[in-house]
């Protein structure tokens, strides 16, 4: 033969071989599962985002329950008042021009 392979050159080419046959399958098993996993992760985002507006929501209604009426203190002042100083202020505003229109 014209040329020559070292000792055990064939021995270490099969060897080479089967571990990249193993590492190539055990990267597609990989991506197997990342392939099924997929579609549970964007239904899993898809729920956490509505759950997320969900509460959002919810706190934002709550918050404005919580909250006091911006009149609150005048309807609290105007109950102290009597009959005839109410009618002065109606009296008042009636004269105004503005407020009249």
């Amino acid at each position: 033969m014209p040329y020559r392979t070292p000792e055990g050159f064939f021995a270490e080419q099969a060897a080479e071989l089967q571990q990249l046959a193993a590492q190539c399958n055990q990267e597609q098993s990989t991506n197997e599962t990342k392939g099924r996993l997929r579609p549970l992760l964007w239904v899993g985002g898809v729920a956490a985002a509505l759950l997320v507006g969900v509460v959002l929501s919810w706190s934002d209604r709550a918050l404005q329950s919580a909250e006091t009426m911006p009149n609150e203190p005048l309807y609290a002042y105007n109950e102290t008042m009597s009959n005839d100083e109410l009618e002065g202020w109606v009296e008042y505003y009636e004269a105004d021009l503005f407020l009249a229109e």
